[in-house]
């Protein structure tokens, strides 16, 4: 089953890549002097990056928080784009809409403004991580929740919990599934764990879990980049890619604090949380 629904995706997805998003910025670059940067989006419609800074505290609410918009060429637009969130992680689009994740919260941001549209306060939500977006509905990982939220027309509601996904992180919805990176078990004071993370999807009708990779690390983003499927790891740095079979390959190895790693269709978006950088790194 695993097998099946790693290369039916790959296949899938082959047309997608064959024409890759327009970037006028080609070359790597490197951006410093953010404050905790967790997640960066690439908004194609508007030609320009969003990174996400906690700048604090990542579990508490004391209005720190802020986004930066970045030009395509590696430039900082303005540094404040939107501020007075708390600790704001990972974030995607929906239609014109700028959907971000902060701690109980969820903001809506007018996509070309910066306008914040509305808060949703999410009773029950312990720590609300990573967004992923089909470009009309998204879902929340709760990280400490062991859950996942969904959000469509401004309601949110839980859509799953449960222990077979402890620590749900970094999210992908693609096709009829949805991909969720975990943590790991048994959460130690420097957040190792005891147990290393999973790769699992989730099918979005049966809401079936199965699991794609097992034992990989303290999972913080997952991707599909060019065809292939990668996630990693936020302790050691690592960068995995997983194969039909489920075997994670180290294809790269960088700095302690690496978070939620994305894509804007050429390269690699890599914020380093605890350096305070944003690079944009192809793949070779």
């Amino acid at each position: 089953m695993m097998k099946n629904f790693l290369v039916a995706t790959s296949i899938a997805l082959v047309s997608l890549f064959a024409n890759p998003i327009n970037v006028s910025a080609q070359e790597d670059w490197s951006l410093s002097g953010f404050s905790w940067p967790e997640s960066a989006l690439w908004d194609k419609a508007r030609q320009h990056y969003i990174l996400s800074n906690i700048n604090g505290n990542p579990t508490e609410a004391d209005g720190k928080g802020y986004l930066s918009k970045i030009s395509s060429d590696g430039k900082v637009l303005k540094a404040k784009w939107v501020t007075g969130l708390d600790a704001p992680k990972g974030m995607a689009l929906v239609g014109h809409d700028l959907i971000v994740a902060d701690l109980g919260n969820i903001h809506v941001i007018d996509g070309k403004t910066g306008e914040k549209r509305e808060t949703i306060a999410v009773p029950g939500a312990k720590l609300l991580n990573d967004v992923t977006s089909n470009g009309k509905e998204a879902w929340i990982s709760d990280w400490m929740g062991n859950g996942i939220w969904h959000y469509r027309d401004g309601k949110v509601t839980l859509w799953y919990q449960g222990e077979e996904i402890i620590h749900p992180n970094g999210l992908l919805v693609e096709n009829d599934h949805l991909l969720v990176g975990t943590w790991g078990e048994e959460i130690q004071p420097d957040f190792t764990t005891k147990v290393p993370g999973d790769l699992k999807a989730i099918s979005l009708k049966e809401k079936t879990v199965t699991t794609l990779a097992k034992s990989v690390g303290n999972l913080d983003g997952v991707i599909r980049f060019k065809g292939r499927l990668l996630t990693n790891d936020w302790i050691t740095g690592q960068i995995f890619e997983i194969s039909d079979t489920g075997e994670a390959k180290e294809i790269m190895k960088l700095k302690q604090g690496l978070a939620d790693i994305s894509h804007d269709g050429s390269a690699l978006l890599l914020p380093f949380m605890l350096e305070g950088e944003l690079k944009r790194q192809e793949l070779k």
